[in-house]
């Protein structure tokens, strides 16, 4: 009995050993576990960083590439933002010059006779040439040698076909000023035509003075004259606009161009209606007879003290 309970205790002791040493290596089993899976987590992300480290780099390289260069970029446009703001205040700049010159003179003042001049005997002589090339050369002659400068009112078509008068007129000191470019009427009063509308009137103008730059370096202000003296009320604004300050009449028509003149009738109705600041108004057409009259009205007017002086030289302060 003692003997089976004393072999019972001894099972017990072993079976219960046996235990121990299974739980120690389980324990030790375990531990060896613990210590190897972090060995097949650091072989497992050895693929897993294969994929990882190709897109990682890729985009987090070239992102910061791109990122300073789109970051300097806006920095240095608000720096030309100021330098754009400021091209605008120059483009408006040239505004108020445009203002100030050729197209805006305001209203153009129409002349008739020089009225600044007080009892000074000084009489203006122009003309007008149109038509045909005339006697333009011979009043040429003729003013030079008197030693007079006078005035010339050319069309745009006169001027391309006698480019040489033109060229010479203005080297020898005359006045020369726009008479249109076709000496059609603007308001259609001395013609019986339809008035012009401001866009015609604008090209009769311009067209000349492109013509006057193209042939004598140029233009035709500040003087404009209007065919047949026919005026209207839009004109004195629609001239000024074009930068011609004074609309140029006359004070005196010597009729030369009718077919009833006569030398004497041109001679007599200068005589006859002079007074200081005159302006004359005569034509160079072959038609006229303003050339064979002028020798005599230079010398009867002479004889009466009076002086010649191109439109240029009026005092219009």
């Amino acid at each position: 009995m003692n003997r089976n309970r004393w072999m019972a205790a001894i099972a017990a002791f072993a079976a219960l050993m046996g235990i121990l040493v299974a739980i120690i290596l389980v324990v030790t089993l375990g531990d060896g576990d613990d210590d190897e899976d972090p060995a097949v987590e650091d072989v497992s992300p050895s693929p897993t960083a294969t994929p990882t480290e190709t897109p990682t780099p890729t985009p987090t390289e070239a992102t910061p590439s791109p990122t300073p260069p789109a970051t300097a970029t806006p920095t240095e446009t608000p720096t030309e933002e100021p330098t754009a703001t400021a091209t605008p205040d120059d483009d408006d700049e040239p505004t108020p010059d445009d203002d100030e010159g050729p197209g805006d003179v305001g209203q153009a003042e129409i002349i008739r006779r020089d009225t600044e001049v007080g009892d000074e005997l000084v009489a203006y002589l122009t003309f007008d040439a149109g038509s045909d090339r005339g006697s333009a050369a011979e009043i040429l002659d003729m003013l030079a040698a008197e030693d007079i400068t006078a005035s010339f009112g050319i069309t745009g078509q006169w001027a391309e076909n006698n480019p040489d008068l033109v060229a010479r007129l203005v080297d020898e000191g005359h006045e020369l000023f726009n008479h249109t470019y076709s000496h059609d009427s603007f308001t259609g009063f001395s013609t019986g035509n339809p008035p012009l509308t401001e866009a015609e009137r604008i090209e009769e103008i311009t067209r000349t003075d492109e013509i006057f730059e193209e042939i004598a370096g140029i233009d035709g202000r500040p003087f404009w004259r209007p065919p047949y003296g026919d005026l209207d009320d839009p004109l004195p604004g629609q001239v000024g606009g074009l930068g011609y300050e004074y609309i140029l009449m006359w004070t005196i028509d010597t009729l030369g161009w009718q077919e009833e003149a006569t030398e004497q009738s041109v001679i007599d109705r200068v005589l006859d209606q002079i007074e200081p600041g005159a302006i004359v108004l005569m034509h160079v057409g072959a038609e006229a007879q303003d050339f064979a009259a002028l020798d005599d009205i230079i010398d009867a007017l002479r004889a009466d003290g009076y002086s010649f002086a191109s439109v240029a030289e009026m005092d219009r302060d």
